[in-house]
């Protein structure tokens, strides 16, 4: 289902506050309301046979300290509404900004030529699963608006991190970034769906560079991105960002001298961060129904998973088990209703190592006989037609123990976390990963720092590979930006695999033909696995969600 955007065509008809011309997120509701039945009513006017309107404002801040000064400030805003239809069986979308009540009658008539297009080459006209009308409205509980804490405030809070990040004599590069997000939305269907909710986040980057004659390390937190969470600016009251930036800047300068990561098929224990990247780019995105149907944005990646694996297919161990819920608290996405209107719940994904779940939206659930939508239709904005994606994934505590328990019990093994790149093969089986350290383990102990470790092999033959997972005192929610920069909660606990072959990265990674092996130095006894490429209605009361 592809994202189709109108031409921005400008208006007043939504409400511009705030200062120096930035506007906060917020709607008018009466407003929003008027504008987004008049698009459903003009939509089915035009002889749609379903018509859904969301009305967005977003606010994003990014400030920056960077070598004790500071970095620059980012304060985006944006504000709009998109109009998505079905006509002869096809979908048609349009958006545009800032409307005006003159510009709803133009972007619906274009999301209906966009159908009526897409309806000539259309080859199984698309139908939807019944689902009950939601009416509700949902906030992200914050104790302090992090959009209203001075500017000030934040600054000390980023030249305190930055100061401890810069000061070992080796370091030579630092930054401390804040991030938040908020955006409202307002959603109504022609089916009778009103859904008003407003999301909130908030996120924290550090880094640090250290450097020796010609070597150069990186070490940063949490690794491969900000650490996002759904709270206000109470997330950072009390927290050990302060324990963490001098982790990092010691981390940094100890890899200088670190040996590179041993190559070879080893025992590995992947760290919080590292774990969660393989959950929300490597495994997650495999269920997406939207994928499995080949219904996904065009050129998009692949899944090698199929419907009939729902039950069938053991994909990983035993002891996995990995739960989609939409509603997880603190969560950077965590909503109570999609951008289908449908009310989310959470759901199992992975139980005891089987295939017990997809991802799924009205049209896919439809597709495949499922009872009912699972709620995961997602937008990365105003501007973009809704995609199937999670909110949250989380991969369940094991009983083995915290991590150090994890460490003790391996005799061979390497500790790799921080991560860096990470990369799959066109139908999501294989994987290659870099990240920036690791920890030797002897006889159950670390016993000195690597550098540069590498990781690749097959999605299921990590999986099914997975043979212990620290318990709850080590699990940990981790807010990532993935699938199109939708911020996603990923919560995992480190987990031990084995057999999984590892190295160090080259000084440059060479480039990659079409059925080229993965790249990892050395290893001539581990062959690399190879990427190939495949072929308007009844009003209902509206509640309040606690």
């Amino acid at each position: 289902m592809p994202a189709i955007h109108a031409t921005a065509l400008g208006g007043s008809g939504l409400p511009r506050t705030g200062v120096q011309g930035i506007s906060p997120a917020v709607l008018d509701p009466a407003l929003a309301l008027e504008l987004g039945y008049s698009a459903i009513e003009e939509a089915l006017r035009l002889k749609a046979s379903f018509a859904d309107v969301r009305l967005e404002a977003s606010l994003d801040e990014e400030l920056t300290v960077s070598g004790g000064r500071y970095g620059g400030a980012d304060l985006r805003s944006g504000r709009g509404l998109g109009v998505r239809v079905l006509v002869d069986g096809a979908w048609g979308y349009a958006a545009v900004d800032e409307p005006n009540r003159h510009d709803i009658a133009v972007t619906v008539k274009r999301a209906i030529e966009l159908a009526r297009a897409a309806a000539i080459l259309q080859e199984r006209p698309v139908s939807l699963i019944g689902t009950e009308p939601q009416r509700g409205v949902f906030r992200t509980p914050i104790r302090r608006d992090p959009f209203e804490v001075p500017l000030e405030e934040k600054l000390a809070l980023l030249e305190k991190l930055d100061g401890i990040l810069g000061a070992p004599a080796k370091v030579c590069s630092t930054q401390a970034t804040f991030r938040a997000g908020r955006v409202a939305k307002i959603y109504v269907s022609s089916d009778g769906a009103e859904v008003e909710q407003e999301l909130v986040h908030v996120g924290a980057e550090l880094s640090a560079v250290a450097m020796d004659g010609g070597e150069r390390q990186r070490r940063s937190f949490p690794g491969g991105g900000a650490l996002l969470v759904g709270r206000g600016w109470e997330a950072f009251e009390g927290s050990d960002l302060e324990n963490r930036a001098a982790e990092v800047a010691e981390d940094a300068v100890a890899l200088l001298t670190a040996p590179l990561c041993p190559e070879g098929s080893r025992t590995v224990i992947l760290g919080g961060a590292e774990l969660a990247r393989h959950l929300a780019l490597g495994l997650g995105p495999l269920f997406s129904l939207e994928r499995i149907l080949g219904l996904g944005p065009e050129g998009g990646q692949g899944t090698f998973l199929v419907p009939t694996d729902l039950g069938n297919l053991s994909l990983a161990s035993s002891i996995v088990n990995v739960t989609c819920d939409s509603r997880r608290r603190e969560g950077p996405s965590s909503q109570h209703f999609d951008d289908e209107g449908v009310e989310t719940d959470a759901f199992d994904l992975l139980t005891e190592g089987r295939v017990t779940g997809f991802l799924s939206s009205r049209e896919t659930a439809a597709q495949v006989g499922l009872e009912a939508s699972q709620g995961n239709m997602r937008s990365a904005g105003w501007e973009a037609s809704p995609r199937v994606a999670p909110a949250n994934l989380l991969l369940a505590p094991g009983q083995d123990g915290d991590l150090e328990a994890l460490v003790a019990d391996t005799k061979d093994g390497v500790l790799i976390d921080g991560p860096q790149a990470f990369s799959q093969g066109p139908d999501g089986r294989t994987f290659f990963a870099s990240s920036e350290m690791g920890w030797r383990i002897e006889s159950g102990r670390r016993t000195a720092r690597v550098k540069n470790p590498v990781h690749r092999g097959s999605v299921e033959t990590l999986w099914r590979s997975c043979d212990g997972i620290a318990d709850g005192a080590d699990w940990s929610l981790f807010g990532l930006e993935a699938d199109g920069a939708m911020p996603i909660g990923v919560g995992v606990a480190p987990a031990r695999f084995n057999e999984l072959a590892i190295g160090s990265a080259p000084a440059r990674l060479p480039r990659l033909g079409e059925r080229d092996p993965l790249p990892i130095t050395g290893g001539p006894s581990h062959p690399a696995h190879r990427l190939t490429r495949p072929k308007a209605s009844k009003r209902l009361p509206r509640r309040d969600v606690k």
